[in-house]
């Protein structure tokens, strides 16, 4: 089945409604980007970083 919004043809499934949204969005001047990849995970415990800040070492 298929439908129109606002002169935007379009299937009536999930894909198609997606379609939709992203043109509709893309008419109104918003974009959609990949997120960012998160940053890597710290392997300093917040002691060790204390430690490190103070100048000593803390035992493994």
């Amino acid at each position: 089945m298929r439908g129109v919004i606002a002169r935007l043809p379009f299937d009536l499934t999930k894909g198609g409604v997606l379609e939709l949204v992203m043109r509709a969005m893309a008419e109104l001047g918003f974009t959609c980007r990949t997120p960012p990849e998160a940053a890597p995970a710290d392997t300093v415990s917040p002691v060790q970083r204390a430690s490190a800040m103070l100048g000593t070492s803390v035992p493994a």
